[in-house]
């Protein structure tokens, strides 16, 4: 999965390419085990069970290959598994809905998450630039604000990041977006190009 991952662009290509090139990758992604645990744990952490599972992974890669191929312009701005567990999360979010389960809970996610996966496409030219303004801040902090720019709740972005508590990734996340908001007012052309 980390050559995949690494270059998304020639995945997305290799999906378009043909049934072949689309069943092949189908097959990477639904072996990746590192994916499965991720949306595992969000399925879980969202009040659903093990045995929802299956359904919702099969869906989650179904309907990514269905945006690839129906979006031509896609460009995904973030790590793969982020935008695949994205679109589980909101199957789950369907499934619970329609079945009146965990409305507190719900509630809860659909305030974090209020931009369909689909939505969250930038230009290739903004992406880019996107991308290194990010860089300029470091690895960290560019970690810390794609995770939470995706709706990822703190604890959560403590874990995946390595830092010991929900607070750290607080306190670093205001850190970071502090120094992205200063940096935006330093470079004025950059803010109104990112708008």
């Amino acid at each position: 999965m980390k050559e995949i991952q690494n270059n998304v662009e020639s995945l997305l290509g290799e999906i378009r390419s043909g049934k072949t090139g689309r069943d092949k990758i189908i097959t990477q992604l639904y072996s990746d085990g590192k994916l499965r645990g991720s949306i595992l744990s969000v399925i879980l952490k969202m009040g659903g069970s093990k045995e929802d599972f299956d359904d919702i992974f099969s869906i989650a890669l179904m309907q990514f290959v269905k945006t690839v191929m129906k979006r031509k312009d896609l460009v995904i701005n973030y790590d793969l598994n982020t935008y695949i567990t994205s679109i589980a999360k909101y199957t789950l979010l369907a499934q619970l809905k329609s079945k009146n389960k965990n409305t507190t809970q719900l509630v809860d996610a659909n305030t974090v998450m209020t931009e369909n996966p689909e939505n969250l496409v930038i230009k290739k030219d903004e992406m880019t630039l996107l991308h290194s303004l990010l860089e300029t801040l470091g690895k960290n902090c560019k970690e810390v604000l794609l995770l939470w720019g995706n709706g990822y709740k703190m604890r959560d972005i403590a874990d995946i990041i390595g830092y010991k508590s929900e607070e750290m990734a607080k306190k670093k996340k205001y850190q970071c977006f502090k120094t992205l908001l200063i940096y935006l007012e330093q470079n004025p052309e950059i803010k109104k190009s990112l708008r």
